[in-house]
């Protein structure tokens, strides 16, 4: 907690912000993004940017803390590093897969990967200062400045209620 917003962290956030945009434009390049415009104006913008980005820190602190922290510390102890390392990253992207709902494939294979590469900074660094500004930022330019339709979720319910579907008659 020492080095929380250090140096490292705030160079976390610029990795995170700056990935978005690169991501954004290949899937864009493929046909599969196009931009709208806003969707919010004035004070509305201004009161869920200070919203998304205290949930953003609050989802990159704990998320990075339980798997990256102490999961992966205690788990390497037994069975390596790297196992372990691949182990969690296996189970961070099956938790958001199956957890999170209207989640695909490809969103499990890419929480995956981002899980791994959160394992090798913190391999590298031995703080988990970048890991948690890059997720922090890149869940907020997802969520908030993208507005991918998992962030949205298109108006439907985060839980459906199976006592609302259409019965056979």
């Amino acid at each position: 907690m020492r080095d929380a917003f250090g140096r490292s962290f705030w160079m976390g956030i610029s990795w995170g912000l700056g990935s978005n945009p690169l991501l954004v434009g290949l899937i864009a390049a493929g046909g599969g993004y196009r931009i709208l415009g806003l969707a919010i104006h004035g004070a509305m913008l201004w009161y869920f940017l200070a919203l998304w980005t205290i949930a953003s820190l609050m989802i990159g602190f704990s998320e990075e803390i339980q798997f990256r922290g102490y999961l992966l510390a205690t788990l390497a102890d037994g069975v390596g590093f790297w196992a372990a390392a691949i182990l969690l990253s296996i189970g961070f992207g099956l938790i958001h897969y199956f957890f999170k709902p209207h989640e695909r494939w490809e969103d499990f294979a890419s929480t995956g990967l981002l899980g791994l590469f959160a394992c090798f900074t913190l391999r590298r660094s031995g703080s988990l200062a970048f890991a948690i500004g890059f997720h922090a930022a890149f869940d907020f330019a997802n969520l908030f400045v993208v507005g991918t339709e998992r962030g949205r979720m298109r108006g439907r319910p985060l839980v459906e209620n199976p006592m609302a579907r259409p019965t056979m008659a």
